[in-house]
């Protein structure tokens, strides 16, 4: 059985709201009940009657775009969850035994830092106890002290120092593997007995690779392997937050959805 994403029959919804005749401009827009593609209508899915051949180079760009993250996805599927179960495992061992979580990147891994914090000490899915975490992303007064006194290879690795104490875990992200203040700080953190969890992407430099628990993303674009980050965080959010919920990871209601999940 399958099912469109537009309307079935000749006409689509265009911007104005109306509904009017839109042609097919390559194949049908449908999607099986598993989610397995079937083919995209981008014209009738977008509610463009008439694409120019601008629109349908920025039509091609997004395609290629999503279907460059699919494959990245599988790839990284066939590689096996065990990384991320791992790496729950430590964060759930850690936090267990009074520790913290310590997180830190550069740009957007610096958003995505700040994002995991956000959902271990607010919450991402299930009610349970705050979990403490700490984006070292945040404090411009310390980063840009450290930065002008020290340098910025140092700005998390100071830090670190700081707040990090045996049996924390210390998380950096960088998807190119090879930022030298989060390798500083790895290294840091692993010389004060603190378990050490990287994301990066295809390639990383050995001191990077040597950490307690490093994952690794299969693509080459910037964009997509940030986006496979974000997908690992979740999931480990998820099995973490699971265990202090004290629910399995794999508990969902009938739809599908996590109980009591409040959308922002």
């Amino acid at each position: 059985m399958s099912r469109s994403c537009c309307n079935n029959g000749n006409s689509a919804r265009n911007w104005s709201g109306r509904n009017r005749a839109s042609p097919a401009i390559t194949r049908a827009s449908t999607y099986r009940d598993d989610g397995t593609v079937l083919g995209v209508n981008p014209g009738e899915f977008l509610g463009i009657r008439n694409m120019n051949s601008e629109t349908s180079a920025r039509v091609h760009a997004a395609e290629q775009a999503l279907s460059d993250l699919i494959r990245a996805a599988e790839a990284f599927h066939a590689a096996g969850v065990g990384p991320l179960v791992r790496a729950s495992e430590a964060i759930i061992a850690s936090i267990e035994a009074g520790g913290k979580v310590l997180i830190f990147g550069n740009g957007g891994s610096a958003a995505e830092a700040q994002h995991w914090a956000a959902e271990l000490t607010g919450r991402f899915l299930r009610e349970r106890r705050a979990l403490p975490a700490i984006a070292l992303t945040v404090d411009t007064s310390a980063l840009t002290a450290i930065g002008n006194d020290y340098g910025f290879d140092r700005i998390f690795e100071r830090q670190v120092e700081a707040l990090g104490a045996p049996g924390d875990v210390a998380i950096g992200i960088s998807t190119s593997g090879k930022s030298a203040n989060v390798i500083r700080a790895m290294e840091s953190a692993s010389k004060a007995g603190l378990t050490t969890i990287a994301l990066a992407g295809t390639q990383q430099r050995p001191e990077l690779a040597c950490c307690n628990h490093c994952i690794s993303f299969p693509a080459e674009a910037t964009p997509r392997i940030q986006e496979l980050h974000l997908l690992a965080i979740h999931v480990v959010c998820d099995l973490v937050e699971a265990h202090f919920a004290g629910v399995e990871a794999d508990d969902r209601d009938t739809n599908g959805s996590m109980p009591l999940c409040n959308a922002a």
